[in-house]
């Protein structure tokens, strides 16, 4: 079973925060003993929490935050220019048995339990008996993305929203084939001998199909060259801090055609300076975009550090 990713957007989500401040509220009216980061939890799981704070100053630690919970049994571990939590802690019984005493455990996409079979959610946990093995444990596996699991886990989602507009952008055609076939998309037979018999001089008897003969040209031409552009991608980490660095992953799979990811160049990292001007000048139009949005051919904007950028594959060498 594939762990499911949280995405870090949550966690500043307005839903997320009237949670939060719900349960923390319920937290002093009920005159809570325990608390970590300003919310009430379990004795047990708030001296978890605070080694686990000591030990991994760099990860921020957000409540999984319920509606009716008495106190919080979960937390996300985040940490910046990661798009998804790293994965999640807490403390209680993980076993099938419902009679468990409880303990520490780590939950992470790096885990693989072979005690808990694949499909159940165990199998992305271990629970040590103690807090310090616990603790070692997290900083084990509560690690930072590499950039190939975030192509791994966004890939699917980029593509989509890119061939889907790359394949509406023959609007000439499409509107001439709605109106002449009734087709939602473009009729290729139609359009090819509409186009051919135009080139025999063909001239039709009525208006209606007279006029279809003036506007083919234009659309064919349009139609034509939407249906030879190639897509790939480019995937582009900006690595914030005081010397940002520029992580490039150049794709050669042409998206239309193959539903993977594929590379067959190494990662190159640049400085701010040194980024190539095609990628720069992209990446500068995509700031300018809120986060999961596309722009036709240029690229889609995950997030303010992590950019996607478009290229045809016609226009390099072979």
């Amino acid at each position: 079973m594939s762990i499911k990713l949280v995405p870090t957007k949550v966690f500043k989500s307005q839903e997320h925060l009237d949670r939060k401040s719900k349960a923390i509220l319920r937290g002093q009216q009920d005159g809570h003993l325990y608390w970590f980061a300003g919310v009430p939890v379990a004795y047990n799981l708030m001296l978890y929490m605070e080694e686990l704070a000591k030990a991994m100053p760099h990860v921020t630690f957000h409540p999984r935050v319920t509606d009716n919970a008495e106190s919080i049994t979960k937390f996300y571990a985040v940490m910046d220019n990661n798009p998804y939590a790293l994965g999640s802690v807490g403390y209680g019984d993980i076993s099938l048995s419902k009679n468990g005493s409880g303990s520490p455990w780590v939950c992470s996409r790096r885990i693989a339990n072979g005690k808990f079979s694949p499909h159940r959610d165990q199998h992305k946990m271990v629970a040590p008996k103690d807090i310090k093995k616990a603790v070692k444990e997290a900083r084990k596996y509560l690690v930072p993305y590499t950039n190939e699991e975030l192509i791994h886990f966004m890939y699917d989602e980029v593509r989509d929203e890119a061939v889907k507009h790359v394949n509406q952008s023959s609007r000439k055609a499409h509107d001439l084939c709605q109106k002449y076939t009734r087709s939602w998309g473009v009729h290729a037979n139609f359009m090819e001998e509409m186009k051919h018999l135009k080139g025999l001089g063909v001239r039709f008897a009525t208006e209606f199909f007279a006029d279809a003969m003036m506007h083919i040209d234009e659309a064919y031409a349009e139609w034509d060259e939407v249906r030879r552009y190639a897509p790939a991608m480019t995937f582009v980490r900006v690595e914030e801090g005081e010397y940002p660095r520029v992580h490039v992953i150049r794709g050669s799979a042409n998206m239309r055609q193959e539903a993977r990811f594929k590379t067959n160049t190494t990662e190159t990292c640049y400085s701010v300076d040194d980024l190539p001007e095609e990628i720069a000048g992209k990446v500068a139009v995509l700031q300018i975009l809120g986060n999961e949005q596309y722009a036709v051919r240029v690229g889609y904007k995950y997030s303010n550090n992590i950019f996607w950028i478009e290229r045809d594959l016609n226009n390099e060498p072979r």
